[in-house]
């Protein structure tokens, strides 16, 4: 049934997801990237394993996501691109077997957008390669229930959009296209249900 008790702030009319501690479900969420090529269609790929905990707090600024990406289960639908992508040359899965990323910083897009009450600004940070990269995702908040067996669950959507300039590596060589067909940047999209824990 559709949750009902999903509080919502009354002066800025935003819903509001129920406080708590929220552990993301692996086996309905999904986090994937995509580069356009020749302007007219997209490589995409995912990364079919991860974990994460969303922290819902009183005052929404407080929140909080943390992420851990398995970088080996990356997929791009072609084995011998996925073997480069995982060699040393790029993520180089044997000595970074994990990407975390961990929010700094949530703020209500309705701040500066009249139509943003169900997404939210989160500023925070992946690391691969030990090097720290700063991530701007815009998170939308889609709803919560409880399902039948009295679980609260939530789900939220999110887009980020990540210069090529910014990675220490080639996506040409990595994707094995021409650098003129490719977009300068790259998209990443995280869909997520989590389970309310505590």
């Amino acid at each position: 049934m559709t949750l009902d008790i999903n509080s919502r702030d009354r002066n800025q009319e935003r819903p509001m997801p129920v406080p708590g501690t929220y552990e993301v479900d692996p086996t309905r969420s999904y986090l994937g990237f995509s580069v356009r090529n020749h302007l007219v269609s997209r490589i995409r790929g995912q990364f079919r394993s991860f974990r994460g905990t969303l922290t819902v707090a009183d005052d929404p600024a407080a929140s909080s996501l943390v992420l851990e990406v398995d970088t080996a289960s990356i997929d791009t639908g072609d084995a011998r691109r996925d073997e480069r992508l995982r060699s040393s040359d790029y993520l180089d899965v044997d000595h970074y077997p994990t990407m975390p990323y961990r929010s700094r910083r949530v703020w209500p897009v309705v701040a500066w957008a009249p139509d943003g009450h169900d997404r939210w600004h989160v500023e925070g940070e992946f690391v691969r390669r030990g090097v720290i990269r700063p991530v701007e995702f815009e998170v939308r908040f889609e709803g919560g229930l409880i399902d039948p067996n009295g679980t609260t669950r939530l789900g939220f959507t999110a887009r980020a959009e990540l210069s090529r300039d910014d990675s220490e590596f080639s996506w040409k060589q990595a994707l094995d296209i021409e650098e003129t067909a490719l977009n300068r940047n790259a998209i990443f999209e995280l869909e997520v249900e989590a389970v309310r824990r505590s």
